[in-house]
C-alpha cells in the first residue's frame, strides 16, 4: 500500500467518536470464536506451506477456519524459525544452525517449544 492510498483513507466523524466513547475497561478475552487460515498464520508467523501443523485447530471439521483460543493457545507456547529471526534479526538459515548447535533442534514442522528457547533468544538479542 502506498502512501497516497493510505492518506486516502479516511473514518466518519460520528464513527470516530462513538469509537472514543467505548469502555473497554471490562473487556475480558476476545468476542471472536475463530479466524480464518490467513490470520492464523500470520498470528503464528507460521509459513503458509506448513499450514497444515495447525490442522488440530481447525473449528469441527471446517478447513480454513481456527478455533481463535487455540490459536491464542499455540502462539503462546509455539515459536517460529520467522518469529525468532524478527526478533533477533538473525537469517532464518544462520538461526538454525545456531540453535541446532546449542542442542535445540526443532521439534516438528511449527517450530519450537517457546519456553525452550526464550534463554537462546535472549542471548542472541544481547
Amino acid at each position: 500500500m502506498s502512501w497516497a492510498s493510505v492518506r486516502g483513507i479516511t473514518i466518519g466523524t460520528d464513527y470516530a467518536k462513538k469509537q472514543r466513547r467505548l469502555d473497554l475497561t471490562g473487556a475480558v478475552g476476545c468476542p471472536i470464536s475463530d479466524c480464518s487460515q490467513r490470520d492464523a498464520v500470520e498470528i503464528l508467523k507460521l509459513p503458509f506451506i506448513h499450514v497444515d501443523a495447525i490442522a488440530e485447530s481447525y473449528v469441527g471439521s471446517v478447513k480454513g477456519k481456527y478455533a481463535w483460543v487455540s490459536i491464542q493457545n499455540l502462539a503462546e507456547k509455539r515459536i517460529t524459525l520467522a518469529e525468532m529471526c524478527s526478533r533477533t534479526g538473525v537469517h532464518g538459515t544462520r538461526l538454525d544452525i545456531m540453535l541446532d548447535e546449542s542442542k535445540l533442534p526443532r521439534r516438528d514442522a511449527f517450530g519450537w517449544i517457546r519456553t525452550n528457547v526464550t534463554d537462546f533468544i535472549e542471548f542472541i538479542c544481547l
